[in-house]
This record gives structure tokens, C-alpha cells and sequence, in this order.
């Protein structure tokens, strides 16, 4: 009885999302045919949708920050999003910070990688992981500081220059791009500061 349970649950499921009820929390409704798929395929690289259109509208919030360089990126996140992505970007490749939230004791959760493609997905090299107790951000605005090193992409929380995430990128990066991990609602960001830090 159970198992009868169980497959009329995943046919009721299928049937459901086929008429084009996506759970807006998590999934996107792809535009022919009313398939779904999930809010963190969107703009990937890869076409999730039958018709594409999961790779459409993948204009995210950028802003040009050369080596040297920072920037205060104010982010106003949804519990939607789950996770906040930060890309820093040269003509083919990305290097990638996406940040969980916080963890237990009040450190960022964070997954770091490099080798990723020009929309900072589908990444080749996970270089470092903390995501143990992660909590999501709170709703509202979040404030991240965003810096350019030699070789390295900074991120940390603004008042909080000791929890810094750090992930090496290529000499040719230098633009920075934020977007969230589920991408079902847009996720507003304002860039503010940005200004040369080279030291003599």
C-alpha cells in the first residue's frame, strides 16, 4: 500500500509540474512545455530547459574591479537565494566564492573554486570548504567587502577583515560579478568605493 502511495504521490508530482506548478521557492518554470527545474541551474552554462530559456536573462550585477582594486558590494538577500555568489572574471574563466552564510560560531560558510566557466559555474577545482553548521544569511542587507589582490580574490563581511575568504584567479580577471545560487527572484546589489589599494 505504500509503495501505491508512493508512485501516485510522484505521478501527482510530475503531472502537477508538467501543468506548470514549480515550487517558485526552489524551481524555475522553463517557458515551452512548463518543465521545471531548479532555481540553481539557472544561468549556467548548460541549457536545463528543453526551449533554453533557463539561459536567458543571465545579466547579473557587475563591476569592474582590476588587480589592486576593491569594492563595498551591498546585497540585499532572500532566504530564496540560499547563497550568495561572487565571481571574479577574466574573458573565458571565472574563480568563484560562494558563500553559505554563517556558521555556528559566527565565522562565513563558504565554498571556494577556480577553473570555472565565464558564468562562474561548472567549476574544475574546489580549492577550500567550510560549510560545517552553516545558517543562511538573514533576510536583508548584506555587506560584503570585495578585493582584487595579487593572485587572490578577497571577500569578507564588512567589520570583519579577519574572516576573510580568499581563492587565487588569473592575471587577466578583473571584473566581478554577484549573483544568487537559486536563482528564481533577482537579487538587488548596489557597488559602492571603488578605489585603487596598490601600495608604493
Amino acid at each position: 500500500m505504500a509503495n501505491k502511495f508512493l508512485f501516485l504521490l510522484g505521478l501527482l508530482a510530475a503531472v502537477s509540474q508538467a501543468a506548470g506548478d514549480c515550487d517558485s521557492d526552489e524551481f524555475l518554470q522553463c517557458r515551452s512545455g512548463g518543465e521545471c527545474v531548479p532555481g540553481g541551474w539557472r544561468c549556467n552554462g548548460d541549457r536545463n530547459c528543453p526551449d533554453g530559456t533557463d539561459e536567458e536573462g543571465c545579466d547579473v550585477h557587475t563591476v569592474a574591479l582590476p588587480a589592486n582594486a576593491s569594492v563595498t558590494a551591498r546585497v540585499e538577500f532572500a532566504t530564496v537565494h540560499q547563497h550568495v555568489e561572487l565571481h571574479l572574471c577574466g574573458a573565458r574563466n571565472c574563480s568563484n566564492v560562494m558563500l553559505w552564510g554563517v556558521r555556528g560560531d559566527g565565522t562565513l560558510a563558504f565554498e571556494a573554486s577556480t577553473d570555472c566557466n565565464r558564468l562562474g559555474r561548472d567549476c574544475g577545482n574546489l580549492v577550500k570548504i567550510l560549510i560545517e553548521g552553516a545558517r543562511y544569511f538573514r533576510p536583508g542587507e548584506v555587506v560584503l567587502e570585495a578585493q582584487h589582490r595579487r593572485g587572490q580574490f578577497a571577500v569578507w563581511r564588512r567589520g570583519r577583515p579577519d574572516d576573510v575568504v580568499q581563492v587565487p584567479v588569473e592575471a587577466d580577471y578583473g571584473t566581478l560579478r554577484v549573483r544568487p545560487y537559486v536563482w528564481v527572484d533577482d537579487m538587488p546589489v548596489q557597488f559602492n568605493g571603488t578605489a585603487d589599494q596598490r601600495t608604493a
